[in-house]
């Protein structure tokens, strides 16, 4: 429950910040940086370092783009359990970590780019679950990727400005034919 500074060296590690404001470094290699939701604010600190590297929330997440404010050199944003939610707003603060993929889990997913995210950005839906991606006021390229079994009508892709692509999968693993109402909103 207190603060805790946090520094690990070159190989590839996993930290898991607690619910005090954590001060979290670490080195050369892909780490991953886990937060539970309540425990991610604008007041912790967090550098993956060189690598690529995961910031993974833990348990169903609300992410705000404030809460990135001094996140840096992380590349990923994960929903580690996979049927648990995420719902993230995305700007400045989040483009200034680095951040370049997103990965959905399984339930409801709710993702929102806004101006001030200026980097391209991956996201990765789930393999179940119901997505929205709103990326109105995002200028720079968004690639949605899924498997061609879990877009369905209850999903929303909105673009942006920027270049849009919709990257569908196949994983082998019963893949059927897209319907036109699958792809209609």
């Amino acid at each position: 429950a207190g603060a805790n500074t946090i520094t690990t060296g070159q190989g590839a590690d996993s930290v898991t910040a607690g619910t005090g404001l954590d001060s979290i470094s670490t080195g050369s290699a892909a780490d991953t940086i886990s937060f539970a939701t309540a425990n991610l604010t604008l007041s912790d600190t967090g550098d993956g370092g060189s690598g690529t590297d995961i910031l993974s929330m833990t348990n169903a997440s609300t992410i705000i783009d404030t809460d990135f404010t001094n996140i840096s050199n992380v590349e990923t944003l994960k929903q580690t359990t996979a049927t648990h939610n995420m719902t993230a707003t995305l700007g400045v603060n989040a483009s200034n970590a680095g951040l370049t993929t997103v990965t959905n889990g399984n339930a409801t997913n709710v993702i929102t780019l806004g101006a001030g995210m200026t980097t391209n950005l991956t996201i990765n839906l789930g393999a179940t679950g119901t997505d929205t991606v709103t990326a109105t006021n995002y200028t720079k390229q968004v690639t949605v990727s899924a498997d061609i079994d879990m877009l369905t009508s209850g999903d929303t892709l909105t673009g942006g400005a920027g270049t849009d692509i919709l990257e569908i999968t196949l994983d082998g693993t019963g893949d059927s034919a897209l319907l036109a109402a699958d792809i209609a909103t």
